[in-house]
């Protein structure tokens, strides 16, 4: 993997960490542990397993919104744990 790769994912990293935090709001970022984002797949570590439900309803529209915020389809997987 090149450098040039590898600075891309990290700028991708920082885009979705950032969209994560102004799309999902103030209730679930509180309880948002980490976000790791690996190939095209985003995982999402969160401390309350209701919430964690509620958003494994929804990958779709969580994706679909990550995705619009960062004005590029980098996100083709959510896994919330």
């Amino acid at each position: 993997m090149g450098s040039n790769t590898r600075l891309n994912r990290g700028y991708a990293s920082i885009r979705i960490n950032n969209a994560w935090k102004i799309e999902m709001g103030d209730m679930i970022n509180s309880y948002t542990q980490k976000l790791y984002f690996s190939g095209d797949t985003l995982t999402v570590y969160l401390t309350s397993a209701p919430l964690r439900n509620e958003l494994s309803m929804s990958k779709q529209k969580v994706i679909d919104l990550l995705n619009q915020a960062c004005q590029e389809r980098l996100i083709k997987t959510v896994n919330f744990r």
